[in-house]
């Protein structure tokens, strides 16, 4: 997708209309939203719009935009707690949908066989009951899921290769309706349309219970720790458009987020 001139007007879905954006600034939007910078770390605890528990104290490190949160893949990983109540935790509450978008610097010890997680919320396999959003490696490549709790839906994006030891932009747009919209750097790199596996037998409105980074939320398999950096993740409670991701890409990659909404 073509980034260039998205800093006129961004045409966002569920939201108030956009208006022209000045220099450096991204305005404010209705939709809720959650912003981990991870440039504070006091107590354990990773502190942002909500504040995570730190376990075998992943390290910080220099970021995209400040600091950054690295895990080794080993031990470490962090807990938002049970978000059940809200759509960050329980995509059953998404009633718009969601867009989240982050900067990833994967390290090359999670490439190998098997899964390797990012985050979760639950939903990680096709027999997990509860609802949630994960993202994690399988067998080296990227596999982003939602489920949908109360009705045992299931969208899946797969086989998306990622690069290694270096960082990239990652946005993920699902609603109930359209789907997964998977990009990278801006390019869409997969898109899932109408849901893609249904498993009403596993329904369950209790939703994913607790957030975790680096780690399955319902596992405690250190194997299944993945090693990478997180810098500037944002969650929205509504489904946006691409030129949305496009735009926040380039603002960061030209270094002129000054002030984030």
């Amino acid at each position: 997708m073509d980034c260039q001139g998205l800093n006129a007007e961004l045409k966002i879905n569920h939201l108030v209309t956009g208006r022209t954006l000045p220099t450096g600034i991204i305005i404010a939007f209705s939709a809720i939203m959650l912003h981990f910078p991870f440039d504070n770390i006091a107590d354990s605890k990773a502190l942002g719009a909500l504040n995570a528990t730190l376990y075998n104290n992943p390290l910080q490190v220099n970021g995209i935009q400040g600091k950054a949160l690295s895990f080794n893949g080993i031990n470490q990983y962090a807990d938002y707690g049970n978000q059940t109540s809200r759509c960050f935790g329980h995509v059953s509450m998404c009633l718009y949908g969601f867009t989240t978008v982050m900067w990833l610097n994967i390290s090359s010890q999670s490439f190998v066989s098997g899964n390797k997680f990012i985050l979760s919320s639950g939903g990680q396999t096709l027999h997990v009951s509860r609802g949630g959003f994960t993202i994690l490696l399988k067998n080296s490549l990227l596999y982003i899921a939602v489920r949908h709790g109360q009705d045992g839906l299931l969208w899946k994006a797969d086989n998306i290769q990622v690069p290694q030891d270096v960082w990239f932009h990652l946005g993920v747009i699902w609603s109930y309706e359209r789907g997964l919209d998977i990009y990278i750097n801006c390019e869409k790199v997969a898109d899932t349309g109408p849901v893609t596996y249904t498993a009403n037998s596993n329904k369950d409105a209790t939703g994913g219970l607790y957030m975790q980074l680096a780690k399955p939320n319902t596992d405690t398999d250190n194997a299944k720790k993945g090693a990478f950096i997180l810098d500037e993740w944002y969650f929205w409670e509504s489904a946006f458009t691409p030129e949305f991701i496009c735009y926040i890409y380039q603002r960061y990659s030209q270094g002129k987020i000054k002030v984030m909404f």
